[in-house]
């Protein structure tokens, strides 16, 4: 006997379709699956099914739909009988606000229509040829000496097309920067399209222009799209020229930035644009250092607004300053981005678990979250009993963290009988500090929510902050990063012997040169860290093409080991313990001796878990074996009891030299 149709059926579709368009234009149709979408309604899987044979029949119907609703709203409006220039500005009207109110659906109609059923495809496209239509028709009413009055081809059909089809390219995208709580509103923005397509930009005023203040409507808010976002690599690259130009003004007004390019016969004018940098030198510690206590300040102290500083880990730590204008505005714009391209939105509960102090990461993140319209729960590291509890009780969405930090939670929780994977709410992480390895990463989202993402996060206090590096939904599979800050923050990947510039799939030291910062610039700041350019850097799925992609930091060109020969990083270290069952994966070490060039011993130090089926010396044997595989060394390892070694809430001491002559 078939099934009844429920009388709510129809309405229970429609809320489906509500929730999955909120999550294809969040995270992208590919990324999202009936699981997410049932959770969003809080339906089984099975009761999905009832209603959509799939999510691409989710889509096909969303996306037909919501411009089959536009063309039967557009009709009356476009051959109504009121005079065609008043029907032009309620056309522009209808437009604004369907994709305004729409805005989910229209977000996955532009990101996503490419995954349509070829059937849906081919609608959707003669649905908008119709709109094309209307609109035509509207230019040749108004004008058809210069649109023609029903011109099919020929110069006039060109015309008039590439007329519809600019204006639909203005219409399309102004969802993503309209905000209803400006000073414009849609009727006051759509007399002004229809005055600027009629008069051009010269034209005086019409109707309600006169009481609008456009200018305050121009700016996306931080958690919109932005243009830049998605702009070219030649724009990307005027850019770039165009601040090292004025960078270089600004520092030829420092004496201390002066004195250190005379050194290599060089002037701060020198700098023009991207290709003069090869003949400016390099900034390193050193540099700072003998600068001492504010080095390379530009500014007057009493224009810093506060300082955050190095972690000192290998000597004083070094000062940095902001202007008021560097934290609250470049720094705001660089983090906004950041949370953009993961799907941070406002109202999302922020677990924000970096340390305080002088160190960047929490403040930085404090400023930034507040302004993008988050509910920041500045907790920071520590108290990790509390904390398995609050994030069940408190259901944060996002967390800001070390991951080693998150690994110790998991381990916390899961002693004290919580299942994170269940009773935690998170879905994105951003995750700095330290980098981790692949392996790791899995193990890490393998306990969490389903549908979870822990993405790397890269920055430095250099930098001004946890800037550089972000993975998107599309790289995130690859263990990829953007450089997405490349407009504000200038990237060059180079060898660190030769300081050339290395090719796609290649391994180089990141440098940097911060464009925008007014106190405490750098210039081709040496960071010492190892990354890998991505094969195609310039080609990620997710439109940011400026924005070139690199692997995870794989160790810095000062921590690299060379035990009898071979190069070590500790990161290959950790990607051979994340690997095997029975390990805690945040407690290990490497032990070497003496502090030559070159080491004939290394010592790993792993623990075992109270779980492990293996016993300690067959974990040890693993270990060993797997490093001899891996490194094509032989390293003798140790297996300790669980809470023997240290846990690291930011980033973790992983190599330790031991003093004195052990041979």
């Amino acid at each position: 006997m078939a099934r009844i149709k429920s009388s709510q059926f129809d309405d229970i579709r429609a809320s489906i379709l509500d929730a999955a368009a909120a999550l294809f234009a969040r995270q992208g149709f590919r990324n999202t699956n009936i699981i997410d979408i049932g959770r969003a309604c809080n339906a089984s899987k099975s009761r999905m099914y009832h209603y959509f044979t799939s999510k691409e029949a989710m889509l096909d119907e969303m996306l037909v739909q919501h411009v089959a609703t536009l063309v039967a709203q557009a009709g009356p409006v476009a051959e109504g009988p009121a005079d065609p220039r008043e029907r032009l500005r309620d056309y522009f009207l209808l437009h604004l606000r369907h994709y305004y109110e729409q805005r989910d659906r229209h977000t996955v109609l532009i990101e996503d229509a490419d995954h349509l059923s070829a059937s849906a495809r081919d609608e959707v496209r003669r649905l908008e040829q119709k709109l094309v239509d209307m609109l035509e028709g509207l230019l040749r009413e108004i004008n058809p000496v210069r649109f023609g009055t029903a011109a099919k081809t020929g110069a006039d059909r060109t015309r008039t097309i590439a007329h519809a089809m600019l204006i639909y390219g203005m219409l399309n995208w102004t969802y993503t920067w309209y905000r209803p709580s400006g000073r414009l509103s849609l009727d006051a923005l759509a007399d002004q399209a229809t005055a600027m397509c009629l008069h051009g930009v010269d034209d005086p005023p019409t109707r309600n222009q006169t009481q609008s203040q456009p200018e305050a409507m121009m700016t996306p808010a931080l958690h919109e799209p932005h243009a830049d976002d998605f702009q070219s690599l030649d724009q990307l690259h005027a850019t770039q020229d165009r601040k090292l130009r004025a960078m270089g003004e600004r520092l030829a007004r420092s004496p201390d930035w002066c004195e250190h390019l005379k050194r290599a016969g060089v002037a701060p004018t020198d700098l023009r644009d991207r290709a003069s940098l090869a003949a400016i030198p390099t900034l390193e510690k050193a540099d700072l250092r003998a600068r001492y206590p504010f080095p390379m300040l530009t500014t007057p102290i009493e224009e810093v607004a506060r300082f955050c500083a190095t972690s000192g880990t290998t000597g004083l730590p070094v000062m940095f300053g902001f202007t008021r204008h560097d934290w609250e505005a470049t720094l705001v714009q660089q983090l906004a981005r950041i949370y953009r391209t993961v799907g941070v939105t406002p109202g999302d509960r922020v677990y924000q678990g970096y340390g305080y102090g002088l160190w960047i990461g929490g403040p930085s993140m404090d400023v930034a979250l507040n302004a993008y319209g988050a509910v920041n729960f500045p907790v920071g590291p520590g108290r990790a009993d509390l904390m398995v509890q609050w994030l069940a009780d408190h259901a944060y969405t996002v967390t800001t963290m070390s991951p080693l930090w998150l690994m110790t939670l998991l381990t916390a929780a899961k002693k004290a009988g919580f299942d994170p994977a269940r009773q935690w709410a998170l879905r994105v992480g951003l995750f700095g500090g330290q980098s981790v390895s692949a392996t790791f990463r899995a193990e890490i989202e393998a306990q969490m929510p389903p549908g979870f993402m822990a993405h790397n996060i890269y920055g430095t206090t250099e930098a001004g902050g946890p800037i550089l590096g972000i993975s998107c939904p599309h790289s995130h599979a690859h263990d990829q990063m953007h450089l997405i800050n490349e407009d504000s923050v200038l990237t060059e990947i180079v060898d660190p012997e030769t300081m050339q510039p290395v090719g796609p799939g290649e391994t180089g030291e990141i440098v940097i040169t911060t464009l925008d910062k007014q106190a405490s610039p750098v210039l081709r700041w040496r960071t010492r860290d190892l990354v890998r350019l991505a094969d195609q850097p310039y080609a990620c799925a997710c439109g940011r093409k400026a924005f070139p992609l690199i692997g995870r930091i794989i160790g810095r060109s000062d921590d690299m080991l060379k035990v009898r020969g071979v190069m070590v990083f500790p990161t290959q270290v950790e990607d051979v313990i994340a690997g095997i069952e029975g390990l805690a994966k945040e407690a290990w070490q490497i032990y070497i001796d003496g502090d030559g060039q070159s080491l004939d011993q290394m010592e790993v130090a792993v623990e075992r878990v109270p779980s492990a089926t293996m016993s300690a010396e067959a974990l040890a044997a693993e270990v060993a074996a797997r490093l001899r595989a891996r490194l094509g060394l032989t390293v003798s390892v140790a297996c300790h009891a669980d809470g023997t070694l240290p846990r690291y809430e930011a980033k973790a001491v992983r190599v330790i030299r031991r003093a004195g002559d052990q041979g």
